[in-house]
């Protein structure tokens, strides 16, 4: 029961529907399984529903980047960018994609700080 509140937090902090239903074709059955079977932390399963067509289409393909990358910043870091990031962010984005500035916040010792590799990203400021 601890594992299914974690990943239905982890849905509504990353997929942003604080009320209301998940769509089913949303979901990641088997990302989920790992989770609950200890082969997937929370990290790894943030970084595949990152990559899932729904955040694809409902973030990615949705939003310019510079809309998109402070989106980026409360769901994974749980703050506002600042302006200076900002710049560097959509200079990596230019460079190499939406998806790297979405790797290099995972992969940043602040996310790892606050949110280790079983933790789920909050809202923070």
């Amino acid at each position: 029961a601890q594992i299914a509140a974690v990943l239905d937090a982890t849905y509504r902090q990353i997929m942003i529907f604080p009320n209301g239903e998940l769509p089913e074709d949303w979901r990641l059955a088997d990302a989920e399984q790992a989770v609950h079977n200890g082969q997937m932390t929370v990290r790894a399963f943030v970084r595949q529903l990152l990559a899932s067509p729904a955040y694809q289409v409902r973030f990615v393909a949705a939003y310019p980047v510079a809309k998109l990358v402070p989106i980026m910043a409360r769901q994974l870091l749980g703050r506002n960018v600042q302006d200076a990031e900002l710049q560097s962010y959509l200079a990596k984005a230019e460079e190499a994609g939406a998806m790297a500035v979405a790797e290099a916040m995972l992969a940043s010792d602040e996310y790892l700080r606050y949110f280790g590799e079983q933790g789920v990203p909050y809202r923070r400021v």
